[in-house]
C-alpha cells in the first residue's frame, strides 16, 4: 500500500504534469506501477510528456523526493489522498 502512495505522490510531483496529463500516463502505461517501469523512449512518446518528463520518471529523483514527502506528511499526522480514492474531495 506505501508503495502505491509512494507512486501517486511521486507523479503529483512532477513538474508542469497536472492531472490531466497524470491520467494520460496511468493509461497509456495501463496502471500507476507500470508507469515507474515504463521504458524511457515508452514515456517520452506519451503526448504532454516529453523527453525531459520521461527523464525524470525514469532517473528515480521524483519517488526520493515523494519519499521525503511521505515522511513529512506522516511526522504531522496528515493523510494523502489521489483523485483515484473515494476521500479525494
Amino acid at each position: 500500500m506505501r508503495e502505491i502512495l509512494l507512486q501517486q505522490v511521486a507523479l503529483s510531483l512532477l513538474p508542469g504534469i497536472g492531472p490531466v496529463i497524470t491520467r494520460q500516463l496511468i493509461n497509456y502505461c495501463g496502471s500507476i506501477e507500470h508507469v515507474f517501469n515504463t521504458s524511457l523512449k515508452r514515456l517520452s512518446a506519451i503526448p504532454g510528456v516529453g523527453p525531459k518528463t520521461a527523464e525524470i520518471i525514469s532517473s528515480g529523483r521524483v519517488r526520493d523526493q515523494a519519499n521525503e514527502q511521505l515522511k513529512l506528511a506522516e511526522k504531522f499526522g496528515a493523510s494523502i489522498h489521489f483523485y483515484t480514492e473515494k476521500g479525494f474531495p
